[in-house]
């Protein structure tokens, strides 16, 4: 198995074989609690208007952010304290976020796409253990808007790498690493916050989700859960 670790919009435009898309603060982890919460399936759009499309066809529930801050007309910000705290029985999702999205929509060369995050991390590198595939592409999504690179996503994508190759990482040591990271600011900064402190805790819940998330390609693309 050949493992890549790329980063950004351009990571996800050259991935190969199976890619991973890493977002952890915060549409891979909150894809991760949705599924959690039992929502009966989850749409990625590419753009607002899709997600409407869908809400007056399907009657889907939207949840999504645009630089951080809840679409308009949208139901639930792209938050996993939100999603925890809400009544969504088994809804049809249809979600969008920055930077997430945008890298499922751009995987346009590789065979297979998954999401993850810390949250699932040790089921993602089962799941590839068990495929098996020849190349892995591990995208760290970073902040697109400014195209910059972000720790919780670099850090991510090399915690599933050591995985994947019978390696340690000190969870402890990263954990508090992106404690004082500028992500994080815009949960636990007083001055900052736009996000809640919450969601940067819940989004550092290691292997609390014992699956991986498959990108299934359509007209939207959709979500799905494989146990392990």
């Amino acid at each position: 198995m050949e493992i890549a670790v790329k980063s950004l919009l351009e990571g996800a435009k050259e991935a190969e074989g199976t890619a991973v898309i890493i977002d952890v603060f915060r549409v891979g982890s909150t894809i991760n609690y949705l599924f959690e919460k039992g929502v009966s399936r989850i749409f990625v759009v590419r753009d607002d208007e899709e997600a409407f499309r869908l809400k007056e066809e399907k009657g889907c529930f939207l949840i999504g952010e645009k630089d951080g801050i809840k679409i308009r007309g949208f139901d639930l910000d792209n938050s996993p304290h939100d999603v925890l705290n809400s009544e969504l029985g088994e809804k049809e999702i249809a979600l969008k976020s920055s930077n997430g999205s945008e890298g499922i929509v751009n995987c346009k060369n590789a065979d297979e796409i998954l999401t993850a995050s810390f949250t699932n991390a040790k089921a993602t590198a089962e799941y590839l253990q068990e495929k098996n595939p020849g190349i892995v592409s591990l995208v760290a999504m970073g902040r697109l808007k400014l195209n910059e690179k972000r720790d919780e996503d670099e850090m991510c994508a090399e915690y599933i790498k050591a995985l994947l190759q019978g390696e340690e990482m000190d969870f402890g040591e990263i954990r508090e690493h992106l404690k004082k990271c500028k992500s994080s600011r815009r949960f636990l900064d007083p001055e900052i916050k736009p996000w809640i402190a919450e969601d940067f805790h819940l989004a550092m819940e290691l292997d609390r989700h014992n699956f991986a998330v498959r990108v299934k390609r359509g007209m939207p693309f959709e979500l799905e859960k494989v146990e392990l």
